[in-house]
């Protein structure tokens, strides 16, 4: 099984948002149907529920697939303390000086709205065993890891657009006589010193996209080398914005494949459903009716074939009958009213997307590729890399066909308006996550 550790939804996000990455309530509710399609349960941040906008919109209706997911444990809450209440997380970084939390707390007509949300929502008695622990490795050494990880990196390579390789050598000298004396949050720390170094919003934009990036992979990495309670014997992947920095930390598949032509796609979601019932979503997990039988029998394959032991034309065929199982429902709700006009164009279709370890280009690459890619029309969000697959030379990837390369997909590697939701390597994740030596 794999987990999703979900960076999308950090409410530091929307204050440095990605271009052209923008994650709305509509985006969102698409996000989880196709995630529960797909079998990719989430992990999400107790703070993001409060602190991002369409979370916390979602989290408000009691029929929003956030709320329905959370119900039925598919989507896990990640606390420092599980029992504490969203309220105490407030309250409790209020006095620990955090901006968003402070900010929230004086602001009286909004933290009136946010205490009624939050009681209703933990009232509920479906959320009670939602909440897990966080990773027990000391995030803040392997997020001082990462940061050296990419200042050993040629500059280009970063994905530090406007920013100097003397700069940022000078923010990463700050930030390790910061840690010398504390290792404790990490990052507000280096926020602060990129404000005060960055001498221009274009610089200070891209240094904090980075740094969001940096967080959201230091989770995957702790959790990876320490699950909490409830999590073990799984894989997790990080959701964040596509870099090819970050392209070695992410673990290959090895699926059975002869033929490019008919390697398997993902499956799709259709553009006539109302997604923001998130009791429809309920039928996928029974697998007393048809479509959950289908579900299960797909995700259970589809396990197998990444790791090699399945052929294509098995997972093809199995991929199919899921695929006319999924539109004959869909369908039928279609047909009895509950077309959304809202969600016109928010179909997810799918494509293949070649990338080296070494970097992100458009031309084909001998032995890895990026498969099962999802696409969302663009009120709905931006192409998802889902796996990373290790295939074959003999397969000619150079010579794949042009149907396999979409024309939307190079613009956006190009401008990196692209999001990844990958599996991080367990290997890398326990040599990052080690304790750090004594400081110099």
């Amino acid at each position: 099984m794999r987990w999703t550790y979900v960076g999308t939804l950090d409410d530091m996000v929307e204050s440095y948002p990605w271009p052209n990455i923008e994650i709305t309530k509509p985006s969102l509710d698409v996000r989880l149907a196709y995630a529960v399609v797909t079998g990719t349960p989430m992990l999400i941040n107790d703070g993001y529920l409060i602190l991002n906008s369409a979370c916390f919109q979602s989290l408000s209706k009691a029929d929003s697939p956030l709320r329905v997911l959370i119900n039925k444990g598919y989507i896990r809450v990640l606390s420092r303390n599980v029992r504490r209440s969203l309220m105490q997380v407030v309250t409790e970084g209020a006095d620990e000086g955090i901006k968003s939390y402070l900010n929230l707390r004086r602001n009286q007509k909004r933290w009136n709205i946010v205490q009624r949300v939050l009681g209703d929502f933990q009232d509920d008695p479906g959320t009670k065993g939602s909440f897990i622990g966080w990773p027990q490795v000391n995030l803040a050494s392997s997020y001082l890891r990462l940061v050296h990880f990419l200042v050993d990196l040629p500059p280009e390579t970063r994905g530090l657009e406007n920013v100097p390789d003397k700069l940022f050598r000078e923010i990463v000298d700050c930030f390790d006589k910061e840690l010398s004396t504390t290792l404790s949050k990490p990052r507000s720390r280096l926020e602060d010193i990129i404000v005060n170094k960055s001498t221009s919003k274009a610089q200070r934009q891209s240094l904090m996209q980075v740094a969001n990036e940096i967080y959201h992979h230091n989770f995957g990495i702790g959790l990876t080398a320490s699950p909490p309670h409830g999590l073990s014997d799984t894989e997790i992947a990080v959701q964040t914005r596509l870099s090819k920095a970050f392209l070695p930390l992410y673990k290959s598949h090895t699926p059975k494949i002869r033929k490019i032509s008919t390697l398997p796609l993902q499956v799709r979601i259709p553009d006539k459903v109302d997604y923001s019932n998130g009791n429809l979503l309920v039928p996928l997990f029974d697998t007393q009716q048809p479509i959950g039988r289908s579900r299960a029998d797909y995700l259970q394959l589809r396990v197998r074939y990444l790791a090699g032991e399945v052929p294509e034309d098995d997972m093809l065929a199995m991929a199919k009958g899921y695929q006319v199982n999924l539109d004959a429902y869909w369908n039928s709700f279609a047909r009895h009213g509950t077309v959304a006009t809202h969600l016109t164009n928010a179909a997810v279709t799918s494509g293949i997307v070649l990338l080296s370890v070494a970097g992100i280009g458009t031309a084909a690459v001998p032995t890895v590729v990026i498969g099962t890619v999802a696409y969302f029309a663009t009120e709905f969000g931006v192409p998802t890399l889902m796996e990373k697959w290790d295939l074959p030379k003999k397969l000619h990837l150079d010579k794949l066909p042009a149907k396999f390369k979409p024309r939307n997909w190079q613009s956006a590697l190009s401008t990196r308006s692209a999001l990844i939701s990958l599996t991080v390597n367990p290997s890398i994740a326990q040599s990052l996550a080690g304790p750090l030596p004594p400081f110099a």
